[in-house]
């Protein structure tokens, strides 16, 4: 982090926020100066019992948000192995209303077994990078990477607008929150572009009474933004013309099963870790208790169908669940004895 401060200049605003079961404004945000002061908050910094992400998580935002500047880079970094008490469900729905605000996200995730899919649904939300540091060796590169995202925009207020005809209707766009759509023009807020980065953004809309005159009503695509080398605002727009076809489909029921698989193997990952650190303490009522919430989540995103991926990780939970129980009738049976 020491090397990570060392990039930046003086006159770029940092704050540092700290976890464990509790979370720490340990250096509001503000210009780095120097960095002596940074440096010495650093250096301080000592391994603490668990990993409060939620708390830390909405801390560092609030930082960002009070001390919001429109046309700056305002970045979270998240430095974490992606555990916590918290369900991922709170934790992602939180971290969007952040984004919403215009504060983006991105993520190093620490470590071998740390949880991913969290970490990419928080990232995916705002196009922010996310990296895997295996080694604190690794940590530094992870960092540098952030760092060049974070220094080296091409643009700034970029935004992209949508314009549909009545044959159709927006419904959402993955990958941006909205920030207006009426009179058939949907707007959203990309912030700020990167160079060497690829933003996707998949839109979605549904049919009103379509004949085949829909082909001839394009959907207008415009992204605006302000370029930097040129010191102007910029425009471009393309036309995205529909097709009809009598098939039904299956895009829609691709990508939210892609998200629920994210959003599931997020949760059993979270559940696994606090049931291992409750059955390390010997709280069986709690590991199992959060065996039972993760079922519950699963059943929610799956009432019917099952992903295969997810099937082998309920399995694997089922198999925890029935090792508690034994568990605990062993330990009654000794303490009857």
């Amino acid at each position: 982090m020491v090397k990570f401060i060392g990039k930046l200049k003086p006159f770029d605003k940092v704050s540092l926020v700290t976890f464990n079961t509790a979370a720490f404004v340990d250096f509001p945000l503000k210009e780095l100066g120097d960095a002596t002061e940074m440096i010495r908050f650093i250096r301080e910094i000592e391994p603490g019992g668990g990993t409060n992400i939620y708390n830390g998580m909405v801390l560092g935002y609030e930082e960002l948000l009070k001390n919001y500047e429109e046309k700056k880079v305002n970045r979270l970094i998240l430095l974490t192995d992606g555990y916590g008490e918290t369900e991922p469900k709170t934790v992602v729905e939180k971290s969007r209303e952040y984004n919403a605000k215009g504060i983006g996200i991105s993520a190093i995730g620490v470590g071998y077994d740390y949880n991913s899919a969290l970490l990419q649904l928080l990232t995916l939300e705002t196009g922010g990078l996310m990296e895997h540091a295996g080694l604190s060796g690794d940590i530094y590169e992870a960092f540098e990477k952030q760092l060049s995202e974070l220094i080296f925009p091409v643009a700034r207020e970029a935004k992209l607008t949508l314009k549909y005809n009545h044959k159709i209707r927006f419904k959402r766009l993955f990958g941006f929150p909205l920030r207006s759509d009426k009179n058939n023009i949907a707007t959203f807020d990309i912030g700020s572009l990167f160079m060497g980065q690829n933003r996707i953004a998949l839109a979605q809309f549904d049919l009103e009474n379509p004949t085949r005159e829909i082909e001839e009503m394009p959907v207008i695509i415009e992204l605006s933004y302000f370029d930097l080398a040129e010191e102007k605002y910029v425009s471009y727009t393309q036309e995205a013309r529909l097709s009809w076809t009598d098939e039904d489909p299956k895009l829609d029921l691709f990508v939210e099963q892609e998200t629920k698989k994210l959003y599931a193997i997020a949760i059993l990952n979270q559940s696994m870790k606090v049931m291992a650190d409750a059955f390390a303490e010997e709280n069986i009522p709690k590991a199992k208790n959060a065996l039972e919430r993760a079922f519950e989540q699963i059943s929610e995103l799956y009432p019917n169908a099952k992903d295969e991926d997810v099937d082998k990780l309920v399995a694997q939970m089922a198999n925890y669940s029935v090792a508690l129980d034994n568990f605990e009738r062993k330990k009654k049976i000794e303490q009857n004895k």
